[in-house]
């Protein structure tokens, strides 16, 4: 089944493989800005901070067609050390990792500190992004049926070759 973490979702996706969190961004010496002010309007909020660069020649290269591109932020938590199994695929300028997946990049399965969710429609990597996403539980259904096809294939009628 693919999956896509966002923000926490990223983390409870990294955590659960072993990995480790920066518990308060803020205090790290050098970090670009990741969070948002308590007392910013929620359009506000949701803006592009920073920007991230995409491993070269890594998945979100290939898939966002973009090697460096600005995100929305607003996380005071981030990755550590990456969970067991996962691949950076993108960092921030502070070199904190923004983007990850599974190794196995044939099983869709992602973790993003940014948010593609928003924006999606407008942001050319944010939509290529959700794209992917969806494609890959297309992929995955049309094989479940046509493994269900092929475990159980149709009566035939008397007399049809």
């Amino acid at each position: 089944m693919p999956v896509l973490g966002f923000c926490r979702g990223s983390h409870d996706l990294h955590v659960a493989l072993g990995g480790s969190l920066h518990q308060w961004l803020r205090e790290l010496p050098g970090s670009v800005k990741h969070w948002e002010d308590p007392d910013e309007e929620l359009d506000e909020a949701c803006r592009e901070r920073h920007f991230v660069t995409a491993v070269p020649g890594g998945e979100l290269e290939s898939i966002a067609r973009m090697g460096r591109f600005p995100v929305s932020s607003l996380h005071s938590q981030g990755v550590n050390v990456l969970g067991a199994g996962l691949v950076a695929e993108a960092h921030a300028d502070d070199g904190l990792v923004e983007a990850f997946r599974w190794h196995d990049a044939s099983l869709f399965a992602w973790g993003f500190q940014f948010h593609p969710e928003w924006g999606w429609r407008w942001h050319p990597a944010y939509g290529r992004i959700m794209q992917s996403f969806v494609q890959a539980c297309r992929s995955q259904r049309a094989d479940k049926i046509a493994a269900a096809t092929c475990a159980n294939p149709a009566p035939r009628s008397p007399g049809v070759t």
